[in-house]
């Protein structure tokens, strides 16, 4: 069904343990940006978790664990999903948590500039694969200059996510009719 707003909502049940799935998915992902901003989407899907306007990135899982479970985010290629699994008869908390994450996000600075390290090195260690390297390239080929082709961030584009960037992308996905 679809909301007031313009939220599509699909709801699935199973009764075979007593477990809520949560699934927000936003129009938009890693394939935003091109070779410019490479990166950004993938930066603040991992960034979505830590850290709210109201809580921290500790209070965060410190909560959903309470729910028995855990909130998270991550980017496809074509959408940013938030996520939030836990006990079924904490789904309203869980909603909560999920609703929090994905509307208030904080992305503390120093988050931020951790994210960029651990971007760089991830980058690193990538480039020394042989496997990513033909993907890489095979990425390319296929795609060419399309939003697919490209095989990640670089460093030009890792220097280039800042903060305001990223809530500029979160201003530009998080709404209901993406």
């Amino acid at each position: 069904w679809t909301l007031p707003n313009g939220l599509s909502v699909v709801y699935v049940e199973s009764l075979r343990a007593p477990l809520t799935s949560m699934r927000l998915a936003v129009r938009g992902g890693s394939s935003l940006g091109g070779d410019r901003d490479a990166g950004l989407a993938s930066a603040l899907a991992e960034l979505l978790p830590e850290g709210t306007q109201s809580r921290g990135a500790l209070e965060l899982a410190e909560a959903a664990e309470s729910a028995g479970g855990s909130v998270g985010a991550y980017a496809t290629p074509d959408h940013t999903v938030v996520w939030a699994e836990g006990l079924a008869g904490k789904a309203d908390e869980l909603l909560g948590l999920l609703r929090e994450t994905a509307l208030s996000p904080a992305f503390p600075e120093a988050e931020v500039a951790l994210r960029k390290e651990n971007m760089l090195s991830e980058l690193k260690l990538r480039r020394s694969e042989p496997s990513w390297l033909a993907g890489a390239a095979l990425g390319r080929l296929l795609y060419g200059a399309h939003p697919y082709g490209v095989p990640g961030p670089t460093e030009a584009s890792i220097g280039r996510i800042e903060r305001e960037a990223l809530l500029r992308l979160h201003r530009k996905l998080f709404s209901p009719s993406g």
